[in-house]
């Protein structure tokens, strides 16, 4: 019996000491090894939802600050501003893709830009073409759109509406959610969405795997097809990127990292954030350095989640992010003098994009380095001002 209790608690004992390797690698000698190289400086960004824009096409990179300036990139280790223009449903040219970019996406053929209360689909990058948009039953009313998705056959639109022409403070209208297969003609599902006093609680984000969706936002919502959206609780916040890792969608917000099945059935905590660790430098607990989680992103067996620290207002602070290889364990990684909350992570081959006022490129292999052919072909087309 002693030797069976002596033999728990030493495995007790073991496991602790597992743990707090396992949740504070910024202190052990075992931590992954991350390339970090900032590639674009002084974006910018206004909040976490969607405030900016990236996409890659297999070809080439784009991300576009939250005020439409567009930036490019080959191999996403050198980039140039790109000047762009817009052609008009009337035929007529504007040399401003507009303000407040929500989403950007790459269908297969073209990539998809929303802003406030426009949708441009573009090749290039730098011409970009106004579609369609949904037509609203009310003539005084405009619809202010929120996140565009595809999965493969299918756009869904998120969106609000408010009256035209409003200036200062206004309240967004209820929530509408569009299909579209061509970005012409336009149906709109059915939404059954929770309310406040103030009327439908407003969405700002989609996901899908391909058959099922979520939304969220002030709000949260389930589909089973994408025609049916009906409210849906989940355990916190679904922050400004929900992801789906092939098993079950996945997202961070706060200090923890969550996920649910495809069917709503079973919703786990994935990971919290410790509030202190061992330094076995000064031989005491100290507090982890403050990461309040909003964003994640996924390639084959790589995770990053990031967002913002208690030192964002600090002339010199770190950029803070958890990096796994299992959507499980998770370390705490930090880009020193950083100065970069975190809005958008985007997936490259050899890494990640972490997007924000800055933008870093980061990676567990040796990051691409551009040709002088790529440099030049790239600071040509940065040279083609439009206006």
């Amino acid at each position: 019996m002693f030797y069976f209790l002596s033999n728990k608690i030493g495995l007790t004992i073991t496991l602790a000491i597992l743990l707090i390797v396992g949740i504070c690698p910024q202190f052990v000698h075992a931590q992954t090894n991350m390339y970090k190289q900032n590639v674009i400086s002084g974006l910018t960004m206004l909040d976490y939802d969607k405030s900016g824009a990236a996409a890659y096409n297999g070809e080439f990179y784009l991300v576009l600050s939250q005020t439409g300036r567009l930036y490019k990139s080959y191999e996403s280790t050198y980039w140039k501003e790109l000047h762009t223009y817009t052609v008009q449903a009337n035929g007529s040219t504007s040399y401003l893709l507009g303000s407040n970019i929500k989403k950007l996406i790459y269908d297969g053929k073209q990539f998809v830009l929303v802003s406030d209360t426009m949708i441009y689909t573009s090749i290039d990058g730098v011409s970009w073409t106004e579609v369609t948009l949904p037509t609203h039953n009310n003539s005084r009313k405009e619809y202010v759109f929120e996140d565009i998705i595809f999965n493969g056959k299918t756009y869904y639109l998120l969106a609000q509406d408010r009256d035209k022409k409003v200036n200062g403070f206004y309240m967004l209208g209820p929530n509408y959610i569009f299909m579209s297969t061509d970005l012409k003609t336009y149906k709109t599902t059915q939404t059954h969405l929770q309310r406040s006093i103030f009327g439908e609680r407003p969405l700002n984000s989609l996901t899908t795997n391909g058959t099922t969706f979520i939304a969220g936002g002030n709000s949260s919502a389930y589909s089973k097809d994408g025609l049916i959206w009906n409210y849906q609780e989940f355990p916190s916040y679904l922050g400004s990127g929900v992801i789906w890792n092939g098993e079950k969608y996945m997202w961070a917000y706060g200090n923890s990292i969550y996920s649910v099945d495809a069917n709503m059935k079973k919703t786990q905590i994935l990971y919290t954030l410790p509030a202190k660790v061992w330094n076995p430098t000064t031989k005491k607990k100290e507090p982890l350095t403050s990461l309040s989680l909003r964003t994640i992103s996924y390639k084959g067996n790589e995770y990053i989640a990031s967002g913002s620290t208690d030192g964002d207002r600090k002339a010199n602070y770190k950029t803070v992010f958890l990096y796994s290889k299992n959507g499980h364990d998770w370390e705490l990684q930090s880009i020193v003098n950083g100065n970069t909350p975190i809005y958008t992570i985007l997936p490259t081959p050899q890494g990640f994009l972490l997007i924000g006022n800055n933008v870093w490129n980061v990676s567990t292999q040796s990051l691409p380095i551009a040709t002088e052919s790529t440099k030049a072909a790239l600071d040509q087309e940065s040279k083609k001002i439009n206006y």
